[in-house]
């Protein structure tokens, strides 16, 4: 799967945990009420997401965002790129955040020449 043309929904966050096993890229336009625990929780499970991207609008919560970055940075290691990108459609922007997967933290941990 690459997109969906339909606004997230909490139920299609919550089958994206379950199933999230080898999901690398996630861009996702919060259409309408979306749970900020789900989110999180696709940033804490999913252990081969590298990248997350939020496109914004005005019906997008401040408090979403910061939840989710707090979220990334908490459970990848602290390392973390943010990138804000402005869209040209509709007065809205992009938070695109890559990071370090989750199967790769601890080898990472424990390799000699990054330390």
């Amino acid at each position: 799967m690459s997109s969906v043309r339909s606004a997230v929904s909490d139920s299609f966050l919550a089958a994206v945990c379950d199933k999230g096993v080898e999901l690398r890229r996630l861009s996702i336009y919060p259409g309408g009420p979306v749970s900020a625990e789900l989110l999180c929780a696709i940033v804490r499970v999913c252990p081969s997401l590298s990248e997350l991207s939020l496109t914004r609008s005005d019906r997008v919560d401040d408090d979403l965002v910061d939840l989710v970055v707090d979220a990334v940075r908490q459970y990848h290691g602290g390392k973390f790129h943010r990138r804000d990108v402005s869209l040209t459609s509709e007065n809205s922007h992009q938070i695109q955040l890559t990071f370090t997967p989750l199967k790769l933290l601890t080898a990472l941990a424990s390799c000699p020449y990054l330390t």
